[in-house]
């Protein structure tokens, strides 16, 4: 017998006999995952780390090439230092506006298939966005097209912070939506303050039960923290049960409202404490450990294991990344100032020696509140910034031995504070967008310098919602979701297509690792700055692209050039990376050589000459350099911009030809936009285009224009190309 095939079949005797009733998935399946296994290989389909390197399934790379794991939204088989060049410029246009003008712009679109039919759904609440007013109902929105596809009859919502949750709790196909009602007196005591469930039927959506009490919170969050593969609520550090909404677990201490934003993740080893087998609850400055007995739920524990204690310290809205790469998660809190009024704070804390890493202080005058802050590494030094939205102001620090540093801010229109962000890199350029949405614009900037790159108008008065990034249409292209006015938009690529990325987004306090591509909650959770290089997920409040990972290699060439007919211009290939590398030049046309760095280049007519580069390590690289050829007519220099800036400056305005010598006897000329629309037309010498089509400023984009001239000896020249109109 194959030696595999044995070892696989021990392997899998080996979980039957320590669980004979895995696959059933009862109360009691999962209760000792934390227990070591003596298996040697990894087992990709049982939701557990079979060979202790701590990567379950599909995260670790064992499961290359099984087919289980070619269909998970992370791909252990990609090569992480490829990389391709793409068109790094960034503009948005409309899909599509949800129908019905009822949408409310509180909200953080929620993703996933809902209704189990393989397609996507967006649900949020109904209501009216002018002003702090309480409302009712959930909208189920069609991702394909923005139609609506339900209303769910609910009862009524505070308009402050009504975060919802969706995941497949009972593993039967249809997702359960989680919400909790408002302390109101519109709704009676059956429903005040209450936590819900409600669910699609296969015909309809319907309520499937109440909690008997009323909740600690209303931001509702999902973990399976007994590990028996059917996930609890939690909200602050209270826990119910996901099937009935009975509370399993009271929370220590009276919540506040910075406990409102905790977060579930194993952060403290197994043997730290006596409950700290699986996940705690990180709540600011406090992280509790769980202890869920399926067999006498009135031996439930939570206990409180580390607190930080500074003058800065306290609860507050908390996010989670391996902050200082040593291998654990560290929390990022913001808050209001313990004693300063108007001034918010954030700071980060290594829970397992419960020690202050850094901390900052900020103006912020709503009260001193701050966002939930955005992880990710945006300048490439490994380290996670930190992206923090306050009062009228948006903010992206680095961390430099202990300190925080602005790499720059932005002043918003936001008088609650509390925005959040998300960041992404939609054309794999390897430069990052961050997206923000305040009471009058949604703005994408240039994460790495805070540049606008792109605005448009979308109105709301502002609390804690935040624009999403998913595939909601499946298309293998990314869509940005953003609240506006009444209505919910969807926005694509203006220009080349976006790269792909994961189709949900099923709570506010979202991490990859946390819910899984079919909405069910994983029984053991991967630790998500664990995985790949320990870079590639250690981020919060972002959407995962797995085409996005920093190469081994890199090459810079010199920026496009233009040269005269007969002239030679060097181009200098400049390369980082690791390994003994190959070149290779294409075309080999008009080059003095095609494998080395460094060659010559004489074209006769216009060239792009593409680099690829190859490492001994399996890494490759591939850059290119347009060089454009410049004839002469007669003994007159002829030149075309390759980009216009029309905003009445004086500079760059106008798309013309610009001759240096004797003129040519007549012209014409033709410009098109990327479609094949003619957008300019002109047969006089002095032929301008001032950017506009017909009196209206046409978009930035890229043009192609078509130039014909016969100059003074009769000879006529036909000039081809394109350039960028920028506004």
């Amino acid at each position: 017998m194959d030696v595999f095939i044995l070892t696989r079949m021990l392997c899998f005797l080996s979980v039957l006999l320590t669980y004979p009733t895995e696959g059933l998935l009862t109360n009691s399946t999962f209760s000792n995952l934390n227990v070591p296994i003596s298996l040697t290989e990894e087992i990709c389909d049982n939701g557990i780390d079979d060979d202790g390197d701590n990567l379950i399934d599909c995260f670790d790379p064992d499961c290359c090439g099984t087919t289980i794991c070619e269909q998970q939204y992370y791909n252990p088989c990609l090569d992480t230092c490829a990389y391709s060049e793409t068109d790094n410029n960034f503009s948005l246009k409309l899909e599509w506006l949800s129908e019905g003008n009822n949408w409310h712009p509180y909200n953080t679109p929620i993703v996933g298939d809902l209704d189990g039919d393989g397609r996507m759904e967006i649900i949020g609440n109904k209501g009216d966005w002018n002003g702090l007013v309480n409302y009712k109902d959930l909208l189920v929105i069609d991702a394909d097209n923005g139609t609506i596809e339900a209303t769910i009859t609910t009862p009524w919502f505070r308009h402050v912070g009504n975060e919802l949750a969706i995941a497949d709790v009972d593993r039967n196909g249809w997702a359960e939506i989680f919400v909790v009602a408002g302390d109101l007196a519109a709704n009676s005591n059956y429903y005040r303050n209450k936590l819900i469930c409600y669910e699609y039927n296969g015909v309809e959506y319907q309520e499937k039960w109440v909690s008997d009490e009323v909740v600690a919170g209303k931001i509702v969050k999902l973990a399976d923290f007994n590990q028996d593969g059917t996930a609890e609520v939690y909200l602050a550090n209270s826990i119910y049960s996901s099937l009935s909404g009975k509370l399993l677990l009271a929370g220590v201490n009276a919540p506040s409202g910075g406990d409102e934003f905790s977060i579930a993740a194993d952060v403290l080893p197994d043997d730290y404490c006596t409950n700290c087998q699986g996940l705690e609850i990180v709540a600011g400055n406090s992280v509790y450990s769980v202890d869920l007995n399926a067999n006498d739920p009135n031996d439930n524990r939570i206990n409180l294991e580390n607190q930080l204690e500074t003058e800065l310290s306290g609860s507050g809205a908390t996010s989670l990344a391996d902050m200082d790469l040593d291998g654990d998660l560290d929390a990022v809190v913001t808050r209001p100032s313990n004693t300063v009024a108007n001034e918010a704070v954030v700071f980060v804390w290594d829970i397992q020696t419960n020690s202050l890493l850094a901390s900052h202080r900020f103006p912020s005058s709503t009260n001193g509140y701050a966002s939930l802050a955005n992880l990710i590494d945006i300048n490439g030094d490994g380290l996670p910034e930190i992206g923090i939205g306050s009062t009228d102001l948006y903010q992206l620090f680095t961390l430099q031995n202990g300190q925080f540093k602005l790499l720059w801010d932005y002043e918003l229109a936001d008088w609650s504070a509390r925005l959040g962000s998300t960041v992404f890199d939609f054309n794999h350029d390897r430069k990052y967008e961050v997206l923000l949405r305040d009471q009058n614009t949604l703005r994408v900037f240039d994460a790495l310098t805070g540049d606008v790159v792109f605005a448009t108008a979308c109105e709301s008065v502002t609390l804690y919602e935040y624009p999403v990034v998913a595939d909601i249409d499946q298309d293998g292209e990314v869509e940005i979701l953003c609240s506006c006015e009444n209505g919910l938009r969807a926005f694509g690529s203006g220009f080349e297509p976006w790269i792909s990325g994961r189709s949900i987004w099923n709570q506010y306090a979202y991490h990859y690792t946390n819910v899984n591509d079919d909405l069910t909650i994983p029984a053991v959770q991967q630790a998500n700055h664990l995985v790949g290089n320990r870079l590639t997920m250690n981020k919060f409040l972002n959407q995962y692209a797995n085409l996005f990972n920093q190469p081994e290699i890199d090459i810079e060439l010199p920026a496009d050039v233009s040269i005269e007919a007969g002239d030679r211009f060097t181009i200098i290939s400049n390369l980082t990376g690791e390994g003994n590398v190959t070149y290779e030049w294409s075309p080999a046309t008009d080059l003095s050589c095609t494998t080395c760095p460094n060659p010559i280049a004489s074209p006769t007519e216009d060239t792009k000459y593409t680099l690829l580069v190859a490492s001994d390590n399996g890494c490759s690289a591939e850059a290119s350099i347009h060089i454009r050829v410049i004839t002469l007519c007669s003994s007159a220099k002829i030149q075309v911009p390759s980009a216009i800036t029309p905003n009445g400056d004086g500079v760059n305005d106008f798309f013309k030809v610009v001759m240096d010598g004797e003129p040519p006897i007549s012209s014409s000329m033709v410009i098109f936009n990327r479609w094949g629309k003619k957008v300019f037309d002109d047969n006089s010498i002095t032929a301008a285009w001032d950017g506009r089509v017909g009196g209206v400023a046409a978009p930035s984009d890229v043009y192609i224009y078509l130039i014909k001239l016969r100059c003074q000896g009769g000879e006529e020249q036909l000039l081809r190309g394109d350039f960028t109109l920028i506004r």
